[in-house]
């Protein structure tokens, strides 16, 4: 029940900041600074889960993944994976060649 209550909680937080940033609200900091604190307080609860030994559900593990994948630059990107805190799935590196089909680089 503990981990359907935080998937719901997690898709609902994601849900109410990507519509304010489409509504928009007159600040200039953009979408860019949206998905960035949307990150920061999704990474702010693997922690919190981590240091507690409660299970990560899956989907906030995807969910930080994709937006880690959009808000870091590709080092620290690819430190968050090498130091375990980001795990690439099969689904996401998929969607990563799919998407970048006939560009030189993904990374």
């Amino acid at each position: 029940m503990y981990l359907d209550t935080l998937a719901i909680h997690s898709i609902l937080l994601q849900d109410a900041i990507l519509a304010e940033e489409t509504t928009g609200t007159g600040d200039e900091s953009g979408p860019d600074a949206v998905r960035e604190v949307l990150f920061r307080l999704l990474e702010q609860l693997y922690n919190v889960l981590q240091e507690l030994s409660f299970p990560v559900p899956q989907d906030l593990c995807c969910r930080l993944l994709d937006m880690g994948y959009k808000v870091l630059p590709r080092h620290v990107f690819v430190q968050y994976i090498s130091a375990g805190v980001l795990r690439v799935t099969p689904e996401f590196a998929m969607r990563l060649l799919v998407d970048h089909e006939g560009c030189d680089g993904i990374i």
